[in-house]
């Protein structure tokens, strides 16, 4: 049987410090960086996404409204803006990729939904997430 002793943090840290290397700099293709380490971070000149973007095809709305029929006000394709602002007892269809409606919190899929004579829309689902890309998280 082997027995395995501990040793102290001081012991560890000193032999992870003795065993680590520094590494120069060099400037190489990017078609040649495959599997290599960027000496410095890189930064993005703008926000992407742009805008706060719908990640599924839905319904943009507000959370606390889910449990409401909720009235469709518009439909936002993807590449255009909103045009109405999203309040209490509201929705707006929604594409994949569109941006979302100031007002609405969510994103309902439309698996999660139907339509109803009246023409408004009934969640059915159960919440998860709110199927929003925010603006600047990539």
């Amino acid at each position: 049987m082997v027995t395995l002793e501990m040793i102290s943090y001081e012991k560890a840290y000193e032999t992870v410090m003795d065993s680590a290397f520094s590494t120069g700099n060099e400037s190489i293709p990017f078609t040649s960086s495959l599997g290599r380490i960027m000496a410095q971070d890189v930064k993005s000149d703008m926000d992407m996404p742009p805008f706060n973007k719908s990640t599924v095809d839905g319904f943009a709305c507000r959370r606390s409204d889910l449990g409401s029929e909720l009235e469709i006000i518009e439909t936002i394709p993807a590449g255009k803006p909103p045009l109405k602002k999203t309040g209490e007892g509201e929705c707006s269809r929604i594409m994949t990729g569109a941006p979302v409606p100031d007002g609405a919190d969510s994103v309902i899929m439309v698996e999660d939904s139907v339509i109803l004579l009246s023409g408004k829309m009934k969640f059915t689902g159960i919440y998860s997430k709110p199927n929003i890309s925010i603006k600047g998280e990539d």
